[in-house]
C-alpha cells in the first residue's frame, strides 16, 4: 500500500468543497491529482454534472484529465475491489458516491466527452458563440490550431523585426537587435525561434524583464541578478536540508560518519562531520552529500562499495540500508543541488542577456 504524502493533512484541506484555495506547487507534486480529486468530490454534491467546470491550459491536459477522471469512475462503477493505493481509494469512494448522485446522468460521467473539462480558450469560444454579435464577432469564428497559432506568431516576429530595422542605428532596440544576429552568426531563423520560445514561456521571464528595465547600467544589472539568484538558489537549497533532515540517514548523521571514517572510507574525509545550515555558503557540503548518496538519475544509491567511496560490505550492512531507504522525493530534491551555481559565480553573459530581453520585451 502506498503510503499518504507528508502534507495529506493539507491535500484533504483543500478538498473543503464549502471553501476556495489557491495551490501552488512544483512540477510532478501532484496537483492534477488534487484537482481530479475536488472535481470529483464537487460533483458528488451539485445537482447535475455539467454545473462543475474544470479548465486547464492546454488541449493534451484536457484530454488526459478526462481520460483520468472517467477511468476512476469506470472503476467505481465495477463496485469495491482490494484495498490498494490509499489515495486512489478514496477517488473511487467519492466517484461512486457522485454515480450514485447522477444516476439519471450516469452516460455523462462514464464519457470523456459528457465531463466538463476544458481549456481555457474552449471555454471563452463555447461562451461567445452562443452570442457572437453581443460578442463581436463573426457567427463563423473557429479557434486557431496550433499549427496556425504558430504561423502567426513567426509572422508577428517578422514584422516587428520589419519595424526595427527602420528605427535610427543608435536606437537601443535596433542596437540589440544587431547584436543578438552577430551572437547567432546571423542567423535569423535562429533568432525567430529564440524569440518565438521565450514569448510562449512568456510568464516565466516577467520578474526577469523588470529588472533590465530598473538598471540601465550593466554594472548594476550584474550585482541585481547576482543577489537574485543567491536567493533562489538557497530557497533550493532549504527545501532540499528539510526533506532530508526527515529521514532515518540524516538523524543518525554523526554515526554514519563515524562508521565511514572507523573502516577507512573516502567519503568519510568527502563528507561534512554534521550536516550544515542550508545557506549558500555551505552548499559546497550540500553537493558532497547529494553527490555520495544519489546516483546520476537521482535515485538513492543501492550498490555501494569501495569504487563509490564505501568500503567493503557496506551495501549489506546498517548504514548501506539507510542509505538505500532514502525516499525517492528527497533523493530527487537532493541530487538537483548537484547543478547548482556556486556563490559568486556570475549568472551569465549579462550584456547577452540585456539584448535578448530588450528585444523580448
Amino acid at each position: 500500500m502506498t503510503p499518504l504524502p507528508k502534507d495529506n493533512n493539507i491535500r484533504e484541506q483543500v478538498l473543503d468543497v464549502a471553501k476556495s484555495y489557491h495551490v501552488e506547487a512544483p512540477a510532478g507534486s501532484g496537483k492534477t491529482t488534487l484537482l481530479i480529486r475536488r472535481y470529483i468530490r464537487l460533483l458528488g454534491i451539485v445537482n447535475h454534472p455539467h454545473e462543475i467546470l474544470a479548465l486547464t491550459f492546454t488541449n493534451k491536459a484536457a484530454g488526459e484529465m478526462k481520460e483520468r477522471i472517467c477511468s476512476i469512475f469506470n472503476k467505481a462503477g465495477k463496485g469495491k475491489g482490494p484495498p490498494g493505493n490509499t489515495l486512489e481509494d478514496a477517488l473511487v469512494e467519492d466517484a461512486r458516491r457522485a454515480l450514485k448522485r447522477h444516476e439519471k446522468w450516469k452516460d455523462l460521467l462514464l464519457s470523456p466527452d459528457g465531463l466538463q473539462v476544458m481549456t481555457f480558450h474552449g471555454f471563452c469560444y463555447s461562451l461567445i458563440s452562443r452570442a457572437p454579435f453581443e460578442a463581436g464577432i463573426s457567427p463563423m469564428s473557429e479557434i486557431m490550431s496550433e499549427d496556425e497559432q504558430e504561423l502567426l506568431l513567426g509572422e508577428s516576429i517578422r514584422g516587428s523585426i520589419r519595424k526595427i530595422w527602420k528605427l535610427p542605428r543608435n536606437a537601443a532596440v535596433r542596437v540589440s537587435l544587431e547584436n543578438r544576429l552577430l551572437r547567432l552568426n546571423n542567423r535569423m531563423p535562429a533568432l525567430i525561434q529564440e524569440l518565438k520560445r521565450l514569448i510562449k514561456e512568456r510568464d516565466l521571464f516577467k520578474d526577469l524583464v523588470s529588472v533590465v528595465r530598473s538598471h540601465r547600467d550593466l554594472s548594476g544589472l550584474t550585482s541585481a541578478l547576482s543577489k537574485r539568484l543567491e536567493s533562489l538558489v538557497e530557497s533550493f537549497l532549504k527545501e532540499a536540508a528539510e526533506q532530508f533532515k526527515a529521514v532515518p540517514l540524516a538523524k543518525e548523521w554523526e554515526g554514519f560518519k563515524a562508521d565511514l571514517r572507523a573502516r577507512g572510507a573516502s567519503n568519510s574525509d568527502r563528507l561534512p562531520e554534521r550536516l550544515p545550515a542550508p545557506t549558500i555558503s555551505n552548499l559546497g557540503y550540500w553537493k558532497m552529500v547529494a553527490e555520495v548518496l544519489t546516483t546520476k538519475q537521482g535515485k538513492a544509491r543501492q550498490r555501494m562499495g569501495p569504487s563509490t567511496g564505501f568500503y567493503t560490505g557496506f551495501s549489506g550492512n546498517y548504514w548501506g540500508k539507510k542509505v538505500r531507504e532514502i525516499p525517492d522525493e528527497a533523493a530527487r530534491t537532493l541530487h538537483n543541488l548537484k547543478d547548482l551555481p556556486e556563490p559568486g559565480m556570475a549568472p551569465t553573459d549579462i550584456a547577452a542577456l540585456a539584448d535578448l530581453v530588450i528585444l523580448f520585451a
